[in-house]
């Protein structure tokens, strides 16, 4: 069957924008090496190749597009002749010897890297094979998310990530052994934001275990439903069991969502609430049905009360989708908006009010911060942007080359080929947030992406991403359809694509240094653990204790309230003094040293910079002397404590 597609009309802005779309991209790679060169910085040259070569790519491809989509024809020449049967029983054999190898590996070997590879393979054939299961695609995904999540926080003894999901656990113990919120003068941010840690605190209680183990049990599962959403909202808007289908497994693979997967933190939570209510605001009946809208009201509320600052980032969005419907809405065949105004107005005076009448100190807090003018009087790059190490960036973030070539395409031939479509809309939008998503000029500073918070929005756009990308992939099928190339090419690409983004997921997400660029060991280990139990048994609480960064986020410092009533333990404010030659000269105290991962890796201490012996030998020279002074305590060949 031949779908006949008129030929594009001047006055279509949305045509004019496709056509113009190269040009652009030409024009921000050029921007960008100008930029570089004024700055003296080649080496932002080479990190911005990451994305300047597939955009080259992207803009190639978009033309050939362009020439060839006056006749679409449907794609059914280019599905795989596969029986969907053969492909669950291959699944379901591959996925048990993945957790065999997990079970008999102390930590995860690249024969189980591999498998998990071969399985998205194989969901990816799935989902082009003639006649698909939809639910049973969407459960492998889920499961195939869940299995790289728990290979992680169930494999080593305590995984930590960014180090929040440490005092996470704390304030959550602190819930479940109070049996109500955490007071005000343990955290003025989460006291009046109490959702996720009585989340963690019930689950616990019901499942007789742990924090931790409730922790990493039931979080995990409660991310990955994540997938199930992002097909409902993009079948919603396309009708397209298949685009959808791929808009999962793409948004499975991002970096971002694996590491979200792992690290559940309290704005991932706030996340899920977000993709649930872009359900309901897309489900066909959502204007008609008051349950509907009394969900929408109700898990507006409760991204309110899970995270302090996901809301205003939220609304963000819902202004922006707000602003392209009205910009297209003209060209649209269904011209009425599905984002609410007062919905939106209702989240708006909702957040304000709890900010100002109920998290008053947390509101006082942020002011000041904000307000504080020192903040705003230099604009400076991250720290972690350094002439030097542009190489090692490349290799950590090569999945975004996959990422940037495919929604550039998606984005373009949406909007020349879905005339009077709302995927129009979509494509915009996600045109308008691809920079806070890739490695732009925008995610150099620190004043954009730790300051501003730039950084949280990558996980809230992933999904309007991963829907562009899935349509790049169906545009660039059916070129190769169109110019009769085998269909076997177009599958080598996408698979060879599909490698990428896995295994630069797995890379940048790995917690062990062996496979990502991270030196840092982002979990503690059994010998470590014990140590840390070793100070809360013999160690009297409100003693001086000076560690590493890492290890001050685990071990609780602060005396408040309830802490002798809860008897937890706590140790002297000036703990958080860092690590130093000076501090431990000055001070008597304990030391707690985990020399194991310090001959590893180094340790983070001082400054927030790392010593370690390559780097800063004068330094360890006189920090050792030190120790050799003290009375060691306590020694497993991973940590010594000193006093």
């Amino acid at each position: 069957m031949i779908i006949k597609v008129k030929k594009p009309l001047k006055d279509n802005i949305t045509i004019n924008l496709a056509l113009i779309l190269p040009f652009l991209i030409v024009f921000a790679i050029l921007s960008g090496v100008f930029g570089a060169v004024i700055l003296n910085r080649f080496d932002l040259l080479i990190r911005g190749s990451i994305i300047a070569v597939p955009g080259i790519f992207a803009a190639v491809t978009l033309s050939y597009i362009y020439k060839n989509s006056n006749e679409r024809k449907e794609h059914n020449s280019s599905l795989v002749n596969l029986s969907e049967k053969k492909c669950i029983k291959l699944f379901c054999i591959l996925y048990l010897a993945s957790l065999i190898i997990l079970l008999m590996s102390t930590t995860r070997p690249l024969q189980y890297l591999t498998i998990i590879l071969i399985l998205y393979f194989i969901v990816f054939i799935q989902i082009f094979t003639r006649s698909n299961s939809p639910h049973i695609i969407l459960f492998e995904i889920f499961f195939l998310l869940l299995n790289l999540t728990y290979s992680v926080t169930l494999k080593y003894s305590l995984y930590f990530g960014g180090t929040d999901i440490l005092p996470h656990m704390f304030l959550s113990e602190v819930t479940f052994l109070s049996g109500h919120t955490i007071p005000i003068d343990l955290s003025s941010a989460y006291a009046d934001f109490p959702l996720f840690h009585i989340f963690i605190s019930e689950v616990s209680y019901l499942l007789g275990s742990n924090i931790q183990i409730s922790y990493f049990l039931i979080t995990a599962p409660v991310f990955a439903t994540s997938i199930f959403f992002v097909y409902l909202v993009m079948l919603n808007i396309s009708n397209d069991k298949r685009v959808s289908l791929l808009s999962s497994l793409l948004f499975s693979t991002f970096s971002v969502t694996v590491y979200s997967g792992m690290y559940m933190v309290t704005r991932t939570m706030a996340f899920i609430g977000f993709v649930i209510i872009l359900y309901l605001i897309y489900n066909r009946n959502s204007k008609k049905s008051p349950l509907l809208k009394t969900l929408g009201l109700l898990f507006g509320m409760f991204i309110i009360l899970v995270h302090q600052v996901s809301i205003p980032q939220i609304i963000v969005i819902f202004f922006l989708i707000l602003f392209v419907e009205i910009v297209l809405g003209k060209i649209m065949q269904d011209k009425s908006s599905y984002i609410s105004q007062t919905y939106v107005l209702l989240l708006i005076v909702s957040f304000i009010a709890y900010w100002l009448y109920v998290s008053y100190a947390f509101t006082q807090s942020l002011t000041a911060l904000y307000f504080d003018s020192t903040n705003y009087e230099s604009l400076s790059m991250k720290p972690t942007i350094q002439a030097g190490n542009q190489w090692y960036f490349i290799f950590n973030n090569i999945g975004y080359s996959a990422v940037t070539f495919l929604a550039l395409v998606g984005i373009g031939g949406t909007w020349y080929v879905h005339k009077k479509s709302y995927l129009q809309v979509f494509a915009l939008i996600s045109l308008l947030i691809l920079p806070l998503y890739i490695p732009t000029p925008l995610q150099l500073f620190w004043n954009t992406m730790t300051f501003f918070r730039f950084d949280r929005f990558i996980l809230l756009v992933s999904p309007f991403i991963a829907f562009m990308m899935a349509l790049g992939l169906i545009y660039l099928m059916e070129l190769f359809q169109f110019k009769k190339i085998n269909k076997s090419y177009f599958y080598t690409i996408s698979l060879l694509l599909l490698s990428i983004l896995v295994v630069s997921s797995i890379i940048s997400t790995s917690p062990e240094p062996s496979y990502s660029i991270d030196s840092e060991r982002r979990y503690f280990d059994s010998a470590e653990v014990a140590s840390f139990n070793y100070v809360f048994d013999y160690i009297p609480y409100g003693s001086q204790l000076y560690s590493d960064y890492f290890t001050r986020r685990y071990i609780p410092f602060q005396n408040f309230s309830q802490t002798e009533t809860l008897g937890l333990p706590y140790y002297n404010e000036s703990f958080r003094t860092s690590l130093s030659v000076r501090n431990i000269q000055r001070t008597n105290g304990y030391i707690v040293w985990r020399n194991k991962a310090f001959l590893e890796s180094g340790l983070r201490v001082g400054d927030g910079g790392m010593v370690d012996m390559r780097s800063d030998s004068p330094e360890w020279n006189r920090m050792s002397s030190e120790f050799e002074k003290r009375n060691k305590l306590y020694s497993n060949s991973h940590v010594e404590v000193y006093y």
